[in-house]
């Protein structure tokens, strides 16, 4: 149990709970968009016990119709794997390992206030429900990198504040281990600067934006899907970049762009899946981050960024397509 202090309409208060009921409260303010002090104003609006107590209520209230929700959904399906060919389906329930590419640290100034990148991704993993997928982190911005392309199933990229074209050691080594990935057909999953640095490894190219920084939630326009994707018209994802892919390689398809930048999605055949947008963020994460950088990032630009964290972010769901695109993957191989 632990004393939480949160401000609501300007006033300081506080409520004890447990990590697990301020875990799921997190969640969900994440899934609606909120804040999880916007959250919990919204409780305490209709609350008519104490604080901490209509907490609780709510989240396991909010817990139930999530259960039930699932099993409406689940009662509907009858889809099962099926053989083909005479060759056996990965099971549903096998696990991948997955190699978390750390190529970036929290900003040090709010390093205390939030995990770091590679528990932003399980944790948004966890949210979507892929149990199946087992991640391992490899600190590649320390110059850590895996001995064999063979030691894990596939690779996600993180993002950066480093640039590609920056003249730190492990940039190289990295761009080289991803073409010797890419060769060897193991799927990769860029985020932002993984975006950008799969791209330019594998023939594309990279720059530094003349527009300066794209910040908020941006609408990713989308054609093309592929199968991991479903097929609809736009994806609402946070962004915050100044780099952008300006030419995607030669064999890739693009299938998302914003109104700021246009090479903002794009896959190769069924082993490189990339996107210019965090669907790992938060919005209080990305709120705060911009903070720290608002007089280099445009006052401006910030103000209006802050504003549309308010609304919907459709990062979960995005995590529900890159994990679909790692069983696919493995899918494939086993059929052919």
């Amino acid at each position: 149990m632990k004393k939480r202090s949160v401000s609501i309409r300007g006033h300081r208060t506080s409520l004890s709970l447990e990590d697990g009921f301020w875990g799921e409260l997190a969640r969900i303010a994440e899934l609606r968009g909120t804040s999880v002090a916007g959250l919990i104003a919204e409780i305490d609006n209709s609350r008519s016990g104490g604080l901490s107590s209509a907490v609780r209520l709510f989240v396991l209230d909010t817990l139930k119709q999530e259960v039930a929700a699932c099993r409406t959904k689940a009662s509907s399906l009858d889809w099962k794997p099926q053989i083909q060919d005479g060759n056996r389906p990965v099971p549903e329930d096998a696990t991948m390992h997955i190699a978390i590419m750390e190529t970036g640290r929290i900003n040090e100034a709010i390093a205390d206030q939030f995990d770091r990148y590679p528990e932003m991704f399980r944790t948004m993993f966890e949210r979507a429900g892929a149990t199946d997928l087992e991640l391992s982190t490899i600190a590649v911005v320390d110059g850590e990198l895996p001995a064999h392309v063979d030691d894990f199933d596939g690779y996600l990229v993180t993002g950066s504040a480093a640039g590609v074209y920056d003249d730190f050691d492990w940039i190289a080594p990295l761009m080289e281990f991803l073409r010797s990935a890419h060769a060897a057909d193991k799927p990769l999953v860029g985020v932002c600067f993984g975006h950008q640095v799969i791209a330019h490894a594998l023939g594309g190219r990279t720059e530094k934006w003349h527009d300066g920084w794209g910040l908020g939630i941006y609408d990713v326009t989308l054609d093309g899907a592929p199968s991991w994707m479903p097929q609809k018209d736009s994806v609402r994802l946070i962004h915050i970049h100044q780099d952008q892919v300006v030419a995607v390689p030669h064999d890739a398809t693009l299938i998302g762009s914003t109104s700021f930048c246009t090479n903002a999605m794009f896959h190769m055949g069924d082993n490189v899946f990339c996107m210019q947008g965090h669907p790992e963020f938060t919005p209080d994460y990305t709120a705060a981050l911009m903070e720290t950088r608002r007089d280099g990032m445009g006052e401006d630009r910030v103000d209006h960024a802050l504003h549309t964290l308010k609304e919907d972010h459709e990062g979960v769901d995005i995590a529900g397509w890159i994990a679909t695109f790692f069983r696919q993957h493995a899918q494939n191989r086993v059929a052919a």
